[in-house]
């Protein structure tokens, strides 16, 4: 699985949010509920995850166990305010995917 550049159309099967903040153990935090993925019928384990830095062309992030940078599997999860959290096995996951506080989260249905 690598990087895939795709335009980010807005439709109904998506959810779009943006990062909030990454924490000091490299966990990237968005504003997407557990609730709104649920509500899709949707787990964890069946999402794509659309990342776009500002300014940049938005990219996929397959998951899970992506073989993409060096083999590190990409870690999803909920925090304690049961938000959707990302981040990588080993590494700082913003300076891994170059994304910051403020840049944009998509989540789509694993059907890409």
């Amino acid at each position: 699985t690598e990087l895939t550049s795709i335009q980010i159309i807005e439709d109904a099967t998506s959810i779009t949010g943006i990062i909030l903040v990454e924490d000091i153990q490299g966990h990237l935090h968005t504003n997407i509920a557990k609730s709104e993925i649920s509500k899709k019928g949707w787990n964890l384990e069946t999402i794509n995850i659309i990342t776009q830095k500002k300014g940049q062309l938005p990219f996929v992030i397959n998951k899970p166990k992506s073989d993409l940078l060096k083999k590190q599997d990409i870690l999803t999860g909920y925090n304690y305010e049961e938000n959707l959290i990302i981040w990588f096995n080993e590494g700082l996951s913003s300076a891994l995917l170059g994304l910051n506080p403020g840049d944009n989260i998509k989540i789509v249905a694993n059907k890409l």
